[in-house]
């Protein structure tokens, strides 16, 4: 099966998501997935995504070559602060589920699978919707596949080593947080994480010494090698965070931006955590004195060491997608391909059907004869598209067909199967079919759709599908609505 990840991420906006998207890459890769990530980034993000299968590129922008690639794919992941919920709506009608990581309730999600995995996001009040499914809490939180299994912890009786780390970017503070350590504690070795998105690396590689190691970019792997050598840790509050308390780090936290304060709270309610404070507090590096000579002590840092690694297992994206490739399993994948002679008899029955006629201009039952004339003619027609939609089973779901006018813009209309109605399956045998559509039709930049006034079902499939509502407008004597789906 196909998936892909949107997601975003580089020096002015870190690195936290690309971060968790990858655990979801690796883990669906060992479910045999083909994935693609597609990531609206700069050049900082290349090294992280080295091996990986990918692209990167403003999608926001360019959203005709997103939904090219995004193509036949079953599942979206999308990871993104700035994508509007067109977009989403768009990508859900494309694929046969979607999934959308979500950490401030920031949108009314369409259909699929929500995902926050911060610690306390199970008593968050979302909104319950018919179709959205919610991961919430620690259950589900992404960790990277290295930190899946971890060893047990050895508590060193005195402190050794304390790690320093701000993730991707450190609001410039990591000079200032360190060399307050190197004259505080001039006897513990200092090991500093240095993140790609860093604007100071040559302030703070005037620092190192005997005592003082730069590590400057590690992967997963580095990373989990610092923590399990560190007697504590000095830490912002984002996804480091996790993996701090996977691997039973005692940690002091100091909040870098707005979206860390869940984490925080989260944690310190946990008891894993000490808080010294927002970067660019007055007095925060008393605060930071006070809170490290706190887990100086053995017994201390035992305890948070335990309470981090009973809080979190490690397992969240093992559930995640456990549920993600249950859902797709209760459904089937869906196909289009192009009207052939052995359709003819279906279209016919379908159309017949007393909830298709109800809502059709001619509201008559149609003749068998007239039909097959009809289908013939629209076969032959080089203006005339028709797309069949298939599940695996070789099931026929409905059908879709365009007419060009003009040369360049085209007519639209759907008539599904009357055996897998209200399945939610006509958005995106919609959306599947008008991309395919303006694939294989270069020169169409415009279809539109005319809907009989009051047929709510078919304006929300139309809506979810990417169409826009444009006029009402009056035609055979009947009020209808016209929505549009515009190329680009």
């Amino acid at each position: 099966m196909k998936l892909v990840i949107l997601t975003e991420g580089g020096r002015d906006r870190g690195f936290g998501h690309i971060t968790r998207c990858l655990s979801f890459y690796e883990g669906f890769r060992e479910r045999d997935f083909k994935v693609t990530l597609i990531v609206n980034g700069d050049n900082s993000v290349r090294d992280l995504l080295k091996g990986k299968r990918h692209k990167i590129f403003n999608w926001l922008k360019r959203r005709a070559e997103l939904f090219e690639m995004i193509g036949e794919a079953d599942v979206a992941l999308v990871d993104s602060y700035l994508a509007d919920r067109n977009l989403y709506e768009e990508v859900c009608g494309m694929v046969h589920y979607a999934v959308y990581f979500d950490d401030t309730q920031r949108l009314d999600y369409p259909e699929g699978i929500v995902i926050n995995g911060a610690i306390g996001a199970e008593k968050r009040r979302y909104p319950e919707r018919e179709g959205v499914t919610y991961l919430l809490g620690i259950d589900y939180t992404p960790l990277r596949k290295e930190f899946s299994k971890v060893p047990k912890r050895k508590i060193r009786k005195e402190v050794e080593t304390m790690m320093i780390t701000f993730g991707g970017d450190d609001r410039k503070i990591t000079p200032r947080i360190l060399k307050h350590l190197i004259q505080t504690y001039p006897g513990i070795r200092k090991e500093v994480v240095v993140g790609r998105g860093f604007k100071n690396i040559t302030e703070i590689g005037n620092l190192k010494g005997p005592l003082t190691v730069l590590l400057y970019f590690p992967d997963a792997q580095g990373m989990k090698k610092v923590m399990l050598n560190a007697d504590l840790a000095i830490s912002g509050g984002g996804q480091t965070l996790y993996e701090l308390a996977r691997v039973g780090v005692p940690t002091i936290v100091i909040g870098l931006s707005d979206n860390q304060l869940p984490n925080i709270k989260g944690w310190q309610k946990a008891g894993f955590i000490s808080y010294a404070g927002w970067y660019r507090d007055r007095g925060l590096l008393d605060k930071l004195k006070r809170e490290v000579d706190r887990l100086l002590p053995y017994e201390m840092r035992k305890e948070r060491s335990k309470k981090g690694r009973a809080t979190i297992d490690g397992k969240g994206v093992k559930r995640a997608i456990d549920r993600i490739v249950s859902s797709l399993k209760e459904g089937s994948s869906l196909h289009l391909r192009e009207v052939n002679e052995k359709d003819c008899y279906d279209l016919w029955v379908w159309r017949n059907q007393l909830e298709a006629r109800r809502w059709s201009f001619d509201k008559k039952e149609i003749d068998y004869s007239h039909h097959v004339e009809w289908f013939r003619k629209k076969a032959r027609s080089k203006d005339t598209r028709i797309y069949v939609a298939e599940n695996d089973k070789s099931e026929k779901l409905g059908q879709v067909r365009f007419e060009r006018k003009n040369g360049n813009w085209a007519f639209v209309s759907i008539n599904l199967n009357p055996d897998f109605l209200k399945r939610s399956l006509g958005n995106k045998i919609l959306s599947k079919a008008t991309l395919k559509y303006l694939r294989e039709n270069r020169k169409v930049v415009e279809v539109r759709a005319e809907i009989l006034e009051g047929n709510i079902v078919s304006e929300k499939a139309f809506q979810k599908a990417g169409y826009r509502f444009c006029q009402r407008a009056f035609k055979a004597g009947e009020s209808i609505v016209l929505y549009k789906y515009t190329r680009d």
